[in-house]
């Protein structure tokens, strides 16, 4: 009797420590940096969890010379919500010789990593800080941001009806609720609205609540293979002419560069800065700006 209530005990134990979380797989997202001649990196994480205690590695690139990167050898230790990220070292990473008196080194980087979920994704995020690999110098701390997406459960009683805004010449569909799934049946000329997607104020710099939407267009940009897209950037009433088409401009040019990474081929993509030239609701109010700050794609093909 005593030994079956101690198998009971330690079996209820275990339960109690089970981790909920599941962050083994590949990982995809950014690292920022407060300072240095680049401030963001496009990031990957390939981790092994084992009960709490994860290993793998990570690699990280400039967004604009593939050719820079680095790779590490991490480990990590989960705490509730929290992932406690360490690197432990260097294993291969390549400097052109042109950037030897600016970049000495790599920062071997720790951080507290909260975990959350959307509908779709797990998400990794938090403030790190670092030791340069060199021994010597200083790593300015920054931002760390990645995702990878749930497994998908087929659910039938999701209502697949959308929400469409009418336009001079074409129709644009936009899922509400945060969802954003294009039609099995796509045509050249439609119009879509990309929900969601979010810059920092004034800038062309993706904030991270876009990235699980754009991972979206790029799965099925790969499942469409043949499909050519034009991604198109509007601003709201915002400050003079010029300073609108040139903002919409590079924010259509930081969704290209974001699938880009994601190896959806450049060919695919071209870009337009509309400013804010078509807008679809009142300037005039708060709500009617932010529907006109908006990213668009048209199917060129």
């Amino acid at each position: 009797m005593k030994k079956n209530l101690l198998i009971f005990f330690l079996l209820f134990l275990s339960h109690l420590h089970a981790e909920p979380w599941d962050l083994s797989g590949e990982w995809t997202g950014y690292v920022t940096q407060n300072q240095g001649i680049r401030n963001i990196y496009f990031c990957k994480l390939y981790l092994e969890q084992f009960g709490n205690q994860v290993q793998g590695g990570s690699y990280f690139e400039f967004f604009d010379d593939k050719s820079i990167f680095v790779t590490f050898a991490l480990k990590g230790e989960i705490k509730k919500n929290v992932l406690i990220y360490q690197e432990i070292k260097v294993l291969e990473d390549y400097i052109p010789p042109k950037y030897k008196y600016e970049i000495s080194g790599w920062c071997i980087k720790s951080a507290n990593l909260t975990i959350s979920e959307t509908q779709d994704s797990l998400i990794l995020r938090g403030n790190w800080t670092g030791e340069p690999n060199t021994g010597w110098g200083y790593c300015s701390p920054g931002y760390f941001y990645v995702s990878k997406p749930k497994p998908h459960k087929q659910n039938n009683s999701i209502n697949p009806i959308t929400q469409t805004i009418k336009t001079d010449s074409q129709n644009q569909t936009q899922k509400p609720n945060n969802e954003f799934v294009l039609p099995q049946s796509i045509h050249k000329g439609d119009k879509f609205i990309i929900p969601n997607i979010q810059f920092k104020p004034s800038t062309s710099e993706l904030l991270p609540e876009s990235f699980p939407i754009l991972d979206k267009l790029v799965s099925y940009m790969k499942s469409r293979p043949e499909l050519k897209i034009k991604i198109v950037g509007h601003t709201d009433i915002g400050k003079d002419p010029q300073y609108n088409q040139t903002l919409s401009q590079s924010r259509a040019d930081a969704v290209k560069s974001y699938l880009i990474q994601r190896d959806i081929h450049p060919s695919r993509i071209q870009t337009e800065g509309k400013g804010n030239t078509e807008p679809i609701a009142d300037n005039n109010t708060s709500e009617g700006r932010a529907q006109n700050r908006r990213v668009e794609i048209i199917v060129l093909e």
